[in-house]
């Protein structure tokens, strides 16, 4: 998660909250020769309070950090946007992770609702927060648009990294690997070994070399652990959800939208897309 900035090709990567970003974060941060401004770290603003650096929405930008936002203006910009129902419910059990120290699996369906609750009440009240604890919460159109303004013309959907990953190795004139998404928010497929995995692995660790252990958890993961979007139906399935997202995420779903039909047998992959909203 990180904003990288490139003044000798002239090009951004804004990093969306759980749109894939990690999967190219570490490819992209040699080209970053801003000093790592916005490389991921969690620390105090004077202005905007604690807020996460490698997430920050082009409104902020503007306002504290206008030397950045000409620079988004003046170079061609790059994003990641996502399906907001997946992406909400991937958030979710990133809160849940970071902020609340458990994962979602060990959560129970009551106690997962009133986290789910609290999340849109927070976000009904204060929709533009960018604290850090909400961030992954944050509107996509937010790191796209400012106002009606379309900053980040180049924005692909998820589905599209390879071909993100062949415009970005063109302009760099370096080959990038193709994207192989990191960071994919996974959860226990049986609730039970959420607490019995974390115990064993605190064991082998200690026991095991180090190359051996990291082989042995991959292994281990694959099987027990599943993309937090693959778990059945739950509070996530239920109207009141879907019908916040939708509501909440509307400029979201047309973000998506276009980058979708961008990439359809008859869009137009070559072309920016307008400033203009």
């Amino acid at each position: 998660m990180a904003m990288i900035i490139s003044n000798r090709h002239r090009l951004v990567f804004v990093h969306i909250p759980k749109c894939a970003g990690s999967t190219l974060r570490d490819q992209l941060k040699p080209f970053d020769d801003d000093g790592g401004r916005f490389f991921p770290k969690i620390r105090e603003h004077p202005r905007l309070g604690r807020i996460q650096y490698g997430h920050i929405p082009l409104a902020a930008l503007a306002s504290d950090f206008p030397e950045t936002i000409e620079k988004l203006r003046e170079y061609d910009c790059f994003a990641v946007c996502r399906d907001p129902h997946q992406r909400f419910r991937s958030a979710v059990a990133q809160h849940l992770r970071q902020h609340r120290g458990v994962e979602s699996a060990q959560v129970g369906g009551d106690e997962l609702r009133g986290v789910v609750e609290d999340i849109m009440a927070r976000l009904d009240a204060d929709p533009d927060t960018i604290e850090a604890e909400m961030i992954h919460f944050h509107r996509q159109r937010n790191f796209v648009f400012l106002g009606e303004e379309r900053v980040v013309e180049f924005v692909y959907p998820i589905g599209q990294l390879n071909a993100l990953v062949a415009a970005l190795s063109a302009r760099f004139g370096s080959i990038l690997d193709t994207a192989e998404r990191r960071n994919v928010t996974k959860v226990y497929r049986n609730p039970f070994l959420s607490k019995a995995m974390p115990a064993a692995a605190r064991v082998l660790k200690d026991v095991l070399p180090k190359g051996t252990f990291s082989r042995l958890r991959n292994q281990v993961r694959s099987v027990v652990m599943t993309d937090v979007a693959a778990r059945p139906p739950s509070i996530f399935e239920s109207d009141a959800v879907k019908d916040f997202v939708r509501r909440h995420y509307a400029g979201d779903f047309a973000l998506w939208e276009e980058a979708e039909a961008r990439f359809s047998p008859a869009g137009d992959r070559s072309a920016p897309l307008n400033r203009a909203a």
